[in-house]
């Protein structure tokens, strides 16, 4: 996936603006940012879901362990619905991020959770205001998907 902008102008911008960002972007070295693939926006919410609040390591073994109970391993909100707590808890996931899960489901079904293709087009603030409504989602994990999924800029997260 492409930036929406040009890091190298954006990085000379932000220099010329500010003396000490300036400083601090010299000092970190070259651009590296490249924007995670993302199938669709439920499944990257559907990560960060477990990934909150978790190492790493045991974010990833619960979340493959979440997967092994789809087919193909390709976690769907039709199938999430479907999906036992029982099954869903054996697998490692608390009570509040299965109520999570589920009420992602819901609203990607409904479409308050937009397509990929729909969030391609819609500006931060709508993303942000639209997707907090998914319980467990906040606006900084909103934010966390706008820079490395979407690739955008001017993000700033708190």
């Amino acid at each position: 996936m492409s930036l929406a902008y040009d890091p190298n102008q954006a990085i000379a911008e932000l220099s010329k603006a500010d003396a000490k960002l300036g400083k601090a972007i010299r000092k970190v070295g070259e651009f590296q940012l490249n924007p995670q693939r993302m199938t669709s926006p439920f499944e990257a919410l559907a990560r960060s879901i477990v990934y909150q609040q978790l190492s790493g390591k045991a974010a990833g073994t619960i979340l493959g362990r979440v997967m092994e109970l789809f087919p193909g391993k390709r976690i769907k909100p039709e199938l999430m619905l479907e999906m036992s707590e029982e099954d869903l808890r054996g697998a490692g996931m608390s009570r509040n991020k299965v109520a999570a899960f589920r009420d992602l489901s819901e609203k990607t079904l409904d479409g308050t959770v937009p397509t990929l293709a729909r969030l391609k087009r819609m500006a931060d603030s709508d993303i942000i205001e639209r997707l907090i409504q998914v319980r467990g989602i906040g606006q900084w994990t909103v934010e966390m998907l706008l820079m490395f999924h979407l690739g955008r800029p001017d993000i700033m997260p708190a």
